[in-house]
């Protein structure tokens, strides 16, 4: 008789624990999404501002020089190899 009643407590508790999950689920997971939504805001925030120049400011980048493509092209070493028959 014992084990019985423990199965059935054990059938009723996970019945009623899938029942309050199927209600509360959904809100928790909203509640989730929206913390997460306001944190990456947030960042994005922070960076767009870290990144943002003062109007009127002018960036020139320089362009690479002849030398340095010179050097580029010569990087590797060439080696002969033979051919075997």
């Amino acid at each position: 008789m014992g084990f019985i009643k423990f199965i059935l407590i054990v059938v009723l508790v996970l019945l009623v624990l899938r029942l309050v999950l199927r209600l509360l689920l959904p809100f928790i997971l909203v509640k989730a999404a929206k913390s997460f939504e306001t944190k990456f805001k947030q960042q994005y925030q922070q960076q767009a501002n870290q990144y943002r120049k003062p109007e009127g400011t002018i960036e020139i980048k320089d362009q690479p020089s002849s030398k340095n493509k010179k050097n580029r092209d010569i990087d590797g070493e060439y080696v002969d190899f033979e051919e075997i028959k």
